[in-house]
């Protein structure tokens, strides 16, 4: 199914919106940006293909984005360094590809999703000083913000 285009018309009053699971497929529209006063965004584990458009980067109030286990693809857009207030970013599971655009560094992220993604690039060590979870394909992006558990309290960083 898809979502009633009367949802991207709540402008005033829709704070979060949580639809995972819900067999969702198509795009997602470009009139997520109406939606500005959203603080959560979850869209997880549903259909959706395509890329993320440029317009989520006028959700500014953004605190939550998850889009795990979709099919969506493209690169990341530069628009993700408006989100400036996100702290959760989950990306796990879609076959996004590029590198991870320097403006996600510099979001107050608690929690950061890339596994199972062909994403690639480097994530700094500054991010160490707001993330309490990562979890990142080492293989492809390069970071000095996580370890990778080799056994029962034993961690290496990632290569």
């Amino acid at each position: 199914g898809t979502v009633p285009l009367q949802i991207w018309e709540m402008t005033d009053r829709l704070a979060g919106l949580d639809i995972d699971y819900n067999k969702l497929k198509g795009l997602i529209p470009t009139e997520v940006g109406r939606l500005t006063l959203l603080q959560s965004f979850d869209i997880s584990s549903n259909d959706y293909s395509g890329t993320i458009p440029s317009e989520i980067g006028m959700l500014t109030a953004l605190e939550w984005l998850d889009v795990n286990s979709n099919k969506l693809t493209g690169s990341l857009v530069r628009e993700f360094g408006e989100l400036t207030m996100l702290q959760a970013l989950g990306l796990f599971g879609n076959p996004l590809t590029g590198a991870v655009p320097p403006q996600v560094q510099t979001l107050p992220l608690e929690l950061l999703r890339l596994e199972n993604t062909n994403l690639s690039g480097t994530i700094p060590s500054s991010l160490r000083l707001t993330l309490t979870t990562a979890t990142i394909d080492c293989d492809s992006v390069s970071c000095a913000c996580c370890f990778e558990v080799i056994a029962d309290d034993v961690f290496i960083p990632c290569p």
